[in-house]
């Protein structure tokens, strides 16, 4: 009975362990679902951005073609259009590493939700195995008071052959001493 408890104890705290793993996992898949909108939000604002420039790029175009006493002025527009060029392809760059951040992200979040649900599985049959032992204890106490009432009963039978014993001893002698 109490290697029973100390294995209800056990179970109890591994119980509470995979609780506690349960609850990190999900404070984990939260902390990924906001990395991935966070992304999401930073690639529209790359979006913008790319737009904003591509508008820049044109009005400097136009000028240009206005404005031919400002060539060098032109000249030195169209190296910053350049210069946004290169900014554009890294920002380019920046979103597909983003992007594959938000797959990788989403797969792992998958992988995340699949631990979990091994986990809550590990967790049903644990409890499944808590009520059983805690059905096998009952059914042992059960045992134990009925083995208890036997015991009484043959302490008491015990006695009542003992009392017949010392009068069949009482006879005997009696009828020995008659003999």
């Amino acid at each position: 009975l109490e290697d029973v408890t100390a294995e209800l104890e056990n179970d109890k705290k591994t119980l509470e362990q995979i609780r506690q793993q349960l609850q990190k996992e999900q404070t984990s898949k939260k902390e990924l679902k906001e990395m991935v909108h966070s992304l999401e939000d930073e690639r529209n604002e790359l979006d913008d951005h790319v737009r904003t420039l591509e508008d820049r790029m044109a009005s400097l175009t136009n000028e240009r073609g206005q404005l031919a006493s400002l060539k060098e002025e032109i000249r030195i527009l169209e190296q910053k259009v350049d210069d946004l060029e290169l900014e554009r392809n890294e920002l380019d760059d920046k979103v597909t590493t983003s992007e594959a951040k938000i797959a990788k992200l989403s797969e792992d979040l998958a992988t995340e939700q699949g631990s979990n649900k091994d986990l809550q599985q590990q967790l049903d049959e644990k409890t499944s195995q808590v009520e059983d032992l805690s059905t096998k204890e009952r059914n042992l106490r059960d045992q134990v008071e009925a083995l208890s009432n036997v015991r009484e009963k043959l302490a008491a039978a015990n006695e009542e052959l003992q009392a017949a014993n010392d009068k069949l001893s009482k006879n005997a002698t009696q009828i020995h001493d008659l003999e």
